[in-house]
């Protein structure tokens, strides 16, 4: 076995992403299933003198095993706190940040005071004002906990997060704590790097910079981290391997000036390789990536050569044998993916490469240039492709141009931006920043531009959460094998191209026509108030916006997948309307529908400043959304019911405190329902489905007094509810 550490660890990570999609159970029986099969290959002779099966197998029986244990031993009894109040006493382990309106802290507990819970936990505590606290202050406060947000449980529970929580303004008390841990003055650091950037930078440049070089995405503009997304260069704004990696040489360079030696140049290169990822904050691609290049230096220090996949495989195995549950961070499998793509397939595409150049007298330089860039692209994207169809569901089209024209601007910045944000701490010498910070600033505006010009690009990027996706890699990957065991040289290899290509334009078209007029109600999990979003192929409405004050589903599930807003529906009441002036400030919304009553008029004022179009009705009021939605609005009794007619389906949406028998009887046998508190005469309610947005223990109250009524009945606790309108 050449390559122990690669087979070990990479079986190790590949078996924890399987256990992931399996969940707990099956990972059990997976791991029962692979310990008679590891002792089967130890006596079958060819698999024995491998080596690699029995170490492969042994490694992916211990994996799910050890996620099977992790979540029972871990994850199960700190969520027996889910819906329950109760006293912590802890203390601030991290940056805080700013989301929606609402300050978000980390917290590592000391105490919780309440019977069967376990005391010492991490949990995000949410509130609607910051706290004067500084990092590691101790806490106390009442806090109600809830479950993590659903797409996000994975990436919480990468960080040991179970639940969620959320305490009242003013009943937080803060207590000092002098005895301060080593990482808080890496945060220190990186809260005056981060400030000293944004003090001669403007506003949006310092923001990108920040990104590149501490991942620190608070600051930047919600459009910008969408359009890096878009065009498939959101990896520049969290570091990874491509940051550390040019961080490392230039550390190894200035310390290789300084000291004119080798040993001592990488000995200091890997003290401030460490440093650097304190101040990052250690984050899964942080780590991944500063291990490898600590091995790297270490081998240089040693005068050997490290393995690139034993590297990668020792790194996948500190990160998750401790931690089985880190394998859920999206961010660490795509920076893994895409290592393992270059280390396997960069080598013999760079020979390809230097085959088709070497004759060439004129234009090589550039032309390699170009190429190595495009073909390092490829070869990460190749790899982390199925890792972003699972988890995101989308592929950007224009990723290769997109790199092209943004990583070299991103590794000038960050080149620069280290000097650039540590000479404001020299002195004297600190106006040196300055033409450090013009040149960033210009780089930095190039690469904003290119973003937006790309990101604004037809069909850039396309939906591949689609069945006809796993229909097209599926039959490629068939075709490929095929022609590779035929081994009949090129033929084969442009006959499997063609057909694949063949085969993905028969996907879209089918499901394009399938799918032309579908129409989707989504009826996000809020807490005790409805949000309610209506989508079509290529934008939405929002015909509710209500909830609890601590639940961010609506606004986080508006960001994870954009699409225009064309119409946002204001009515009354704090459960249909409380996210009305975040969602309007932070997207951009086409229309605005507002209620003219006494009870909206701040609401208005808030709405008119964010320079979105509002329209003000008071009676009754129809809407033709889309060609196929008629929306009608009618006003009693300071309520307003929304009644939605589709080609297929009607839905009614109940205010509160609003009366069945103010509404036409039409109305009230809509095929669906959608309410958070039934009304008084809910027994008038003759609709064929019932959806009741509220919290668990009210919703299951409602729905036991609105069975005998109503035949099928569902709640958005936990994951909410999609119902399919019209097609």
């Amino acid at each position: 076995m050449k390559r122990p550490l690669a087979t070990i660890g990479l079986s190790y990570l590949f078996a924890l992403v399987v256990a992931f999609a399996c969940g707990e159970k099956q990972s059990f029986y997976l791991a029962l299933a692979l310990l008679p099969a590891f002792v089967v290959s130890l006596f079958v002779r060819p698999l024995r003198r491998q080596k690699a099966v029995p170490a492969a197998l042994l490694s992916a029986c211990v994996a799910f095993a050890a996620f099977f244990a992790a979540n029972t031993a871990i994850a199960k009894p700190v969520k027996v706190l889910e819906g329950q109040t109760a006293f912590v006493t802890g203390t601030i382990a991290d940056l805080p940040y700013e989301q929606y309106g609402r300050y978000y802290y980390t917290i590592e507990t000391t105490q919780i005071a309440y019977e069967g819970a376990p005391q010492q936990i991490r949990f995000m505590l949410s509130l609607n004002s910051p706290i004067e606290a500084d990092f590691f202050d101790s806490i106390s406060c009442h806090v109600r906990f809830r479950q993590v947000y659903e797409p996000a449980q994975d990436y919480y529970a990468a960080k040991g997060m179970f639940v969620s929580g959320s305490a009242q303004e003013g009943d937080v008390q803060v207590t000092g704590n002098p005895d301060k841990p080593l990482y808080c003055y890496a945060l220190y650091a990186r809260q005056a790097i981060s400030q000293a950037v944004r003090d001669i930078m403007p506003v949006q440049q310092a923001s990108l910079t920040n990104a590149l070089l501490l991942g620190d995405k608070q600051g930047l503009n919600r459009d910008v981290k969408t359009q890096f997304n878009i065009t498939g260069a959101g990896h520049l704004i969290v570091v990874s391997g491509l940051h550390m990696s040019v961080i490392a040489n230039f550390l190894y360079m200035f310390f290789y000036k300084l000291f004119r030696r080798g040993r001592p140049a990488c000995m200091a290169s890997i003290s401030g390789i460490f440093v650097f990822m304190a101040v990052t904050g250690f984050t899964p691609s942080v780590m991944r990536a500063g291990i490898m290049l600590v091995i790297y230096m270490a081998g240089r220090l040693f005068h050997k050569q490290a393995d690139s996949l034993n590297s990668l495989g020792l790194a996948a195995l500190l990160l998750t044998v401790f931690n089985p549950l880190a394998a859920g961070d999206v961010g660490m499998l795509l920076s893994f993916g895409a290592t393992l793509g270059i280390i396997l397939l960069y080598p013999p595409a760079e020979r390809w490469l230097d085959a088709k150049l070497k004759h060439l007298k004129f234009g090589a330089v550039p032309l390699r240039f170009v190429g190595t860039t495009l073909l390092v692209s490829l070869c990460a994207t190749v790899m982390t492709m199925p890792i972003m169809l699972f988890s995101f569901g989308t592929f950007s089209l224009y990723f290769l141009p997109a790199n092209l024209l943004l990583v070299w601007a991103a590794q000038l910045v960050l080149i620069l931006a280290l000097p650039m944000a540590l000479l404001p701490f020299c002195g004297i010498f600190s106006f040196l920043a300055y033409p450090f910070a013009f040149v960033i600033t210009a780089l930095c505006s190039y690469m904003l531009f290119v973003s937006e010009l790309l990101a604004g690009l037809p069909y850039a990027q396309v939906n591949i959460d689609k069945p006809y996706i796993w229909l097209w890699m599926s039959a490629t990957l068939i075709m490929v094998a095929i022609a590779v065991l035929g081994n009949r040289g090129w033929k084969p290899v442009r006959a499997t191209a063609l057909l694949s290509l063949a085969v993905l334009l028969c996907g879209i078209l089918t499901d394009t026509l399938f799918h032309m007029h579908t129409v989707t109600l989504k009826i996000q999990d809020t807490g005790d108030g409805t949000s309610v979003v209506l989508e079509n192929t290529s934008s939405r409405a929002v015909l509710s916006c209500g909830g609890s004050p601590d639940q961010e589903a609506l606004l986080q599930y508006l960001e994870d997948n954009p699409k225009p807003v064309d119409l946002l529906l204001v009515t009354t009441g704090k459960r249909s309307t409380r996210y009305a002036k975040e969602l309007a400030e932070q997207f951009d919304v086409q229309n605005i529908l507002l209620y003219d009553t006494e009870g909206n008029e701040e609401l208005e004022k808030a709405l008119a400043e964010s320079e979105n179009e509002v329209i003000r009705f008071q009676g009754q009021r129809q809407v033709q959304l889309w060609e196929n939605i008629k929306i009608e609005l009618l006003p009693k009794n300071g309520c307003v019911w929304v009644y939605l007619q589709t080609r297929d389906q009607d839905v009614l949406l109940c205010p509160d405190g609003g009366r069945l028998q103010d509404v036409p009887a039409a109305w009230r046998n809509a095929d669906l329902c959608i309410l958070s508190v039934l009304p008084e005469d809910y027994y008038l309610l003759r609709s064929g489905s019932l959806v009741i947005s509220n919290t668990v223990e009210k919703s299951t109250a409602q729905a036991y007094m609105a069975a005998p009524y109503i035949q099928y009945i569902a709640a958005t606790p936990n994951s909410g509810v999609e119902i399919m309108l019209a097609r």
